[in-house]
């Protein structure tokens, strides 16, 4: 059925996430204690073991550029792993565990995204967090995980790696290239996504008509 292609729609809010000016930046930084003039490498997710999250220790204390700082934004909707969170603290990590309330500040003070994960049941299909990573403008580094490779190849600013391990060379290889994220993930702004829904409904619709009036 037409309404089984809904399942897979991805959306995310361009109007939310966008990309910070140097100055709005450097005000974001000093909000939220960080040095104005470090390197800033990005996770937003559930702080467990399964996502794979503990890598960021290693890229904190083997930096792929000077004055890399690591942030990690644990989600508050699931437990968290206050072993892990001590680990990555230990290695110089920067952890914010409470919620925050505007994400968007947080995606847009950092310079780089990264996305670890390998297991399937450790996030959605499409993770979200990589899309609003996108639509701030800001280059990603993600495995080959679920959906994105169907979603999007690589580009300016967009790196898939084969295996974890090549993250650290794979941020230093993509955040010193011109970045084009947004542009790729505009294609699942809400209001295309909400379109493509009603084509579907519609597509149902008429399907079940005519199979009502055989």
């Amino acid at each position: 059925m037409a309404l089984d292609d809904a399942r897979g729609l991805t959306a995310v809010d361009l109007e939310r996430f966008q990309p910070a000016s140097p100055k709005e930046q450097m005000t974001l930084r000093s909000r939220h204690g960080l040095d104005p003039d470090a390197f800033v490498v990005l996770h937003v997710g559930h702080l467990n073991r399964g996502r794979n999250v503990g890598l960021l220790g290693r890229l904190q204390r083997d930096p792929p550029r000077p004055r890399t700082q690591v942030v990690v934004v644990g989600s508050t909707s699931t437990p968290q792993d206050a072993e892990l969170a001590m680990e990555l603290t230990d290695a110089g990590v920067r952890v914010i565990g409470r919620h925050v309330a505007e994400i968007a500040e947080v995606y847009r003070l950092a310079d780089c995204y990264v996305f670890p994960v390998v297991s399937r049941s450790s996030s959605i299909d499409v993770p979200l967090s990589v899309l609003e990573a996108m639509a701030c403008d800001l280059p990603v580094v993600t495995t080959r995980f679920g959906g994105l490779t169907d979603l999007f190849h690589s580009g300016p600013g967009l790196c898939f790696v084969d295996n974890p391990a090549e993250i650290g060379g794979a941020v230093a290889a993509c955040a010193a290239g011109p970045c084009g994220t947004r542009q790729m993930v505009a294609p699942y702004a809400w209001p295309r996504a909400t379109r493509r829904f009603l084509d579907i409904v519609e597509e149902a619709l008429e399907l079940g008509g005519k199979q009502g009036e055989s």
